[in-house]
């Protein structure tokens, strides 16, 4: 048997075991993309953009009008009360405060949550949206946990007169 013969076959061996190599590879770290659920330190969501909790459910977001909302299964439950303020940009701060600017990086409205440095803001499945400090203690939330369930009153958060999250759907107190 020559030798030629013999290289051939191995290279088409060696050529379909790297092939098979490089698409397990691809399977293994590739993520598939889905969209953002938290917002870090001086990252931030512009107008018509959601953010949106991981089973999908749960979304953010800041609509052309002005105003941040969050929807579970489409359904408001919360809002900024900042519509025609001219809002384009939710942005989280290095110094932890989350806050919605105008085009002019004028403040419309903030969390008030400044002082807790690396700070993150995230949407989560239970339909609450918090923010956190790196070691993660929560600092503040919108209080829709635990939604559709209905064993969570939501009530106010530490919101400050700059703009209020405004309830939607009022939720009985349920004793369990």
């Amino acid at each position: 048997m020559s030798t030629s013969i013999l290289f051939g076959q191995n290279y088409k061996k060696l050529d379909r075991l790297l092939h098979f190599l490089f698409v397990i590879s691809l399977l293994v770290f590739i993520q598939p993309a889905h969209a953002a659920d938290a917002l870090k330190a001086n990252q931030q969501l512009n107008v018509g953009k959601a953010l949106q909790s991981p089973d999908g459910r749960a979304k953010l977001r800041l609509q052309q009008n002005g105003n941040l909302i969050l929807t579970y299964d489409n359904k408001q439950l919360w809002a900024s009360k900042t519509a025609g303020s001219g809002s384009n940009a939710l942005q989280m701060r290095q110094d932890g405060n989350l806050v919605l600017l105008n085009a002019a990086k004028k403040i419309k409205w903030s969390a008030q949550t400044g002082g807790n440095s690396g700070s993150k803001a995230q949407i989560l499945d239970d339909g609450n949206f918090i923010i956190t400090k790196p070691n993660g203690d929560q600092v503040w939330e919108t209080n829709t946990c635990c939604h559709p369930k209905g064993n969570n009153n939501p009530g106010n958060n530490n919101v400050n007169g700059m703009g209020q999250w405004s309830n939607v759907i009022n939720w009985p107190n349920i004793a369990l």
